[in-house]
């Protein structure tokens, strides 16, 4: 992650930490997007000429998502759940094996399927966990910090902040 995508990153989530709930619709759609551009970037074969087409792609892949994270709540609220547990589980754990891969996806797949049950909780906490995901990752790289356990300890501490603060501002809501 270069120093402009960690910047533009922090700026995406910074609303989706604080106001996540109120702005489900958007956040989902900030969310999504930054998963497709990620997923795409990461895919993408190196060999492609032309910048355009590199830089292209994953705005596209992007978009993409971000229409889907949009269009179908429920599914919105597990897939965002699903792959923010994954992604930091990941990160935490290790998923250099296939049973570290296995193992992360089934608490994926079960905390993702808690959450549609409990949407407004869930909604709150996915988008503060994914907002300080962001984050952490793009900060971690920003300053030149070692992976572990700063992520942690940076993930932990921003998303209580988001959640918290969310909580707190939607109680009527």
């Amino acid at each position: 992650m270069n120093n402009l995508e960690a910047i533009i990153g922090i700026l995406l989530v910074i609303a989706v930490l604080f106001y996540g709930y109120r702005i489900k619709r958007i956040a989902f759609a900030i969310i999504w997007f930054v998963l497709g551009y990620t997923i795409i970037k990461r895919i993408l074969p190196s060999s492609i000429e032309g910048e355009f087409l590199r830089t292209l792609a994953p705005v596209c892949g992007g978009l993409l998502l971000a229409l889907i994270g949009i269009s179908i709540e429920r599914f919105a609220v597990f897939a965002t759940v699903a792959v923010t547990v994954y992604s930091i589980a990941s990160s935490t754990f290790g998923a250099d094996t296939w049973a570290g891969v296995g193992i992360c996806l089934v608490i994926a797949v079960v905390i993702g399927a808690i959450a549609v049950a409990l949407m407004k909780p869930a909604i709150i906490a996915a988008t503060a966990a994914a907002a300080a995901h962001v984050i952490s990752l793009s900060l971690i790289s920003l300053i030149g910090l070692a992976h572990h356990p700063y992520y942690l300890i940076l993930l932990v501490v921003i998303a209580a902040i988001g959640a918290l603060y969310q909580f707190k501002n939607t109680k009527h809501l």
